[in-house]
């Protein structure tokens, strides 16, 4: 079925029911005022599905046999998936200068950090950065969980190669240090003895953390 083109609509009661249905599911939260948002980034699966009201896609993922295929559909529409490495500086300084050498005044490692909605792989890959500069590979034991509930982010995490988009905070020398430019790559690939240090999950609102890379 051809998709339309006609502007949708999203009724408040639509909204309503379907705002809390993937609340429920997924987790994502759509206050009173975001109707209009979820109505934007749920328009383009309601017309590839071609259902002709939000209604009818409410009623796919409540009752609908697809339902299962759908939502990890739905979930990568609603992620925010624009990043970029350096993004929040101040917080990995913290990290770093602080935060650390406090936990291991308290008890001797090992560390596990968790970057929690990691996208795609630029803020957890901005850890180890941090960490390798730092020095504290050397001087304790850390691993760096990554977890996200889009698949298709985890994925590109996963691949491991970013266009120049992701690197307009990072320092060109880190960027030389820590990836490489490959032949036939679309873009710099890291390198493995940063990726090694972290392990991405695929995380929902329904399964614990699995698929470790």
């Amino acid at each position: 079925m051809a998709a339309s083109t006609k502007p949708l609509k999203l009724p408040v009661g639509v909204f309503l029911i379907l705002r809390d249905l993937i609340r429920e599911r997924i987790g994502f939260s759509f206050e009173d005022d975001k109707r209009d948002l979820l109505a934007v980034k749920l328009a383009d699966r309601v017309r590839a599905l071609g259902l002709p009201t939000f209604l009818d896609y409410y009623y796919l993922l409540k009752y609908g046999p697809d339902a299962e295929a759908e939502w990890p559909q739905l979930t990568d529409a609603l992620s925010v998936q624009e990043t970029f490495f350096w993004r929040e500086f101040e917080p990995l300084q913290a990290l770093v200068d602080i935060l650390i050498p406090r936990q291991l005044a308290l008890e001797p490692g090992p560390l596990r950090i968790w970057s929690a909605a990691c996208a795609t792989g630029e803020e957890p890959l901005s850890i180890a950065m941090a960490l390798t500069e730092a020095g504290w590979f050397e001087r304790t034991t850390i691993e760096i969980w990554a977890s996200d509930v889009s698949s298709t982010a985890l994925a590109k995490a996963r691949a491991g190669v970013y266009r120049e988009r992701s690197f307009r905070a990072l320092p060109p020398v880190l960027r030389d240090r820590y990836f490489t430019s490959e032949a036939g790559a679309v873009g710099f690939v890291i390198k493995p003895l940063v990726s090694e240090t972290v392990r991405a999950a695929v995380a929902n609102a329904l399964a614990t953390p699995g698929d470790v890379m």
